[in-house]
């Protein structure tokens, strides 16, 4: 688009988005101005919050708020989504790390870890 700057009409750009000096500058993310609008994507890594972008950790991933807190386990937070690796003594089991489990054959007994 354009807009009107000293009588004269001046094409949209992020350094001016629909009038003059109006900056589309949003930090870590690809922006653009698109018929007087500030548009922006968040870069990889990033997620949108609050009209920024917010870098993805593992109390915010992929969205504010979502929190990856796997217990007895490094949790990470990859690609918008939480991932986990159990601990040495654990094992994953149904989206947990659940203690390992060792059977002992000549007594038949169970001995946890």
């Amino acid at each position: 688009g354009y807009h009107a700057n000293n009588n004269v009409c001046e094409a949209d750009s992020t350094a001016n988005c629909g009038g003059q000096g109006i900056y589309c500058n949003v930090e870590n993310a690809t922006n653009i101005c698109s018929n007087g609008q500030c548009i922006f994507t968040c870069n990889p890594g990033y997620h949108e919050y609050n009209n920024a972008c917010e870098a993805d950790t593992i109390t915010n991933c992929g969205t504010h708020g979502v929190q990856c807190n796997v217990a007895n386990a490094n949790n990470a937070c990859n690609n918008k989504a939480c991932t986990f690796t159990c601990n040495p003594d654990y094992h994953p089991y149904n989206g947990a790390c659940e203690v390992e489990c060792i059977i002992s054959l000549q007594s038949n007994t169970q001995i946890s870890r």
